[in-house]
């Protein structure tokens, strides 16, 4: 499916930028695990990469921390 693997290559894109501490990939690969979209759905994932984006000052990394269990992915 097309759709899918444009999830996963924007997940690969994403990693690299992420490790090196660029917050605005840190924030959307955030999005991607609290949505398992282009990897494995994965609460805490999300909020390590939110987590990192909002210590990074991104303006969405503090608002966009996990509010709730797997019945309330973000879409």
């Amino acid at each position: 499916h097309d759709g899918a693997r444009q999830f996963l290559e924007a997940a690969k894109w994403h990693l690299g930028p992420a490790n090196v501490g660029v917050s605005e990939t840190q924030y959307r690969l955030g999005y991607l695990y609290a949505n398992g979209q282009g990897v494995q759905y994965d609460v805490a994932e999300a909020e390590r990469w939110w987590l990192a984006a909002a210590k990074a000052r991104h303006h969405g990394g503090h608002r966009s921390r996990w509010r709730g269990t797997s019945e309330n992915r973000l879409g």
